[in-house]
């Protein structure tokens, strides 16, 4: 099989897996996935020696690490009204809700992935 074709079936193999894991709900396996790709990422741009990117990849795992961290306040609600009367003022909310570093660290991952798509990715990475 030419080494094309292996890659687009193995690519094939790791869609299938990712949906398996979101479709699962369990929220500390969706966040240890992207942790992965992050992860995965960093090496390949760290050994090409792209300054620029790997920053930015090594901003990201941090903020994995703190919605990890926020993950099992988020569960309890009794600590999670801690982290909402914390960030009472309107600058510190986003359509009611607390702007912690979790959040803070989902939107930047957002546009980091919405600006990967938008300039590195072939339509299998896209999905």
């Amino acid at each position: 099989m030419p080494s094309a074709a292996a890659l687009v079936d193995a690519k094939k193999v790791l869609i299938a897996h990712v949906k398996e894991i979101a479709a699962s709900g369990n929220a500390e396996a969706i966040i240890e996935m992207e942790k992965d790709f992050i992860q995965n990422d960093l090496d390949r741009y760290a050994k090409a020696d792209d300054k620029e990117m790997t920053g930015s990849l090594s901003a990201a795992l941090l903020g994995v690490a703190a919605i990890k961290q926020q993950l099992e306040i988020v569960d309890d609600p009794q600590k999670y009204r801690a982290i909402d009367r914390g960030y009472a003022l309107p600058k510190n909310r986003k359509q009611g809700l607390p702007l912690d570093e979790a959040r803070q660290s989902f939107a930047s991952h957002h546009t980091r992935l919405g600006n990967y798509v938008s300039y590195r990715l072939e339509g299998t990475e896209k999905q």
